[in-house]
């Protein structure tokens, strides 16, 4: 299975909304249609995209749905927390390529979950970072493998319109 881990875009602050009502900023936007585009360009197109039901994440998902020519009937919501996830990726069964979106520390715990069976491996997801994993199946039987990590950065180069790679 090709595991596709993504945090959200930039969210507005706190202030105004409980946690799990922040929305994305007009930035936070900006970052998950380049994001979207880079995976895009990258050939990449999930069966599934698993997302935390917050609403920054919820938006993220559709937007990256959108870029991918995917339906939105492929979204489902996830519990979050490593352990959850991992639960709802195993739920999904003989999947070849997931997405999930979600927060930190979230998708750094699954990403260190799979990867050393523990907490051991520290990434660190900057907003819209994406990270892409092979694993054996779920659950994993050996360690996944990175395949690569792409940052805002590297995502803002490779999503950039009429550019070729």
């Amino acid at each position: 299975m090709r595991l596709l881990c993504m945090r959200h875009g930039a969210a507005a602050s706190s202030g105004p909304y409980a946690d799990a009502d922040r929305p994305l900023t007009p930035e936070g936007i900006e970052q998950i249609e380049r994001a979207g585009r880079a995976l895009e360009r990258l050939g990449l197109a999930p069966r599934v995209v698993l997302t935390s039901p917050a609403e920054r994440c919820r938006h993220s998902a559709t937007l990256i749905t959108a870029a991918l020519g995917m339906k939105p009937d492929r979204i489902r919501i996830a519990a979050t927390g490593p352990a959850h996830l991992l639960q709802a990726l195993t739920a999904l069964g003989a999947v070849e390529q997931v997405l999930v979106v979600g927060h930190e520390p979230d998708v750094a715990g699954l990403t260190s979950l799979l990867l050393s069976g523990s907490n051991g491996v520290q990434l660190h997801f900057r907003c819209s970072s994406v990270a892409c994993l092979e694993v054996d199946g779920l659950p994993p039987s050996r360690p996944a493998s990175l395949v690569w990590f792409l940052d805002p950065g590297a995502l803002r180069l490779l999503g950039r319109e009429g550019d070729a790679i």
